[in-house]
């Protein structure tokens, strides 16, 4: 018996060629919601109450409920459940935010102008304060005695000689 294998024929493969890839379409996409019902409520009300508005994208969702626009008087937030439903922002001098109960476009003006007029330091640290303590400073390194390092050590000696603690064991339970 012989010991051969009989061949198979050998089948021809289909040429493979390339191709181009091609990329799809991209898919239609819907431009943001830039109108909200808050921003159609808040722009409304301010409307009725005289207050500044200039457009109803303006108005910002906050996600407290509230609606935003900020303005060149600072910041102006509606709230519909609040008693008051409109409170301002406005920055006075000294860079601290007031906040005011807003009921009509009168109220607005008069925050205004309170913030412009306040010249208080709202206890933050500001550059008023910061002189002060450069002033304080000085006079403090004036009142300072001046020590060599001679005398330094000798202080320290002095310390150390007049302790007298001793470590205390802990209690045992």
């Amino acid at each position: 018996m012989s010991r051969t294998k009989t061949r198979r024929p050998r089948t021809t493969r289909p040429e493979l060629h390339p191709v181009p890839a091609t990329t799809p379409a991209p898919l239609p996409t819907r431009d943001r919601e830039f109108i909200t019902e808050t921003a159609i409520r808040a722009y409304y009300v301010a409307q009725l109450r005289g207050l500044p508005v200039r457009q109803i994208r303006d108005w910002t969702p906050t996600a407290s409920g509230a609606t935003t626009s900020r303005g060149q008087y600072g910041t102006l937030t509606h709230t519909p459940s609040a008693p008051h439903p409109f409170q301002a922002g406005i920055p006075c001098a000294t860079g601290t935010t007031h906040t005011y109960p807003i009921r009509h476009g009168a109220d607005l003006r008069a925050a205004e102008q309170h913030a412009a007029a306040c010249t208080s330091r709202h206890g933050a640290p500001t550059v008023l304060h910061l002189a002060d303590g450069l002033h304080r400073a000085d006079t403090s390194a004036a009142d300072t005695q001046k020590l060599s390092t001679a005398e330094i050590a000798d202080g320290l000696a002095a310390r150390a000689a007049a302790d007298d603690d001793q470590p205390k064991e802990h209690p045992q339970p």
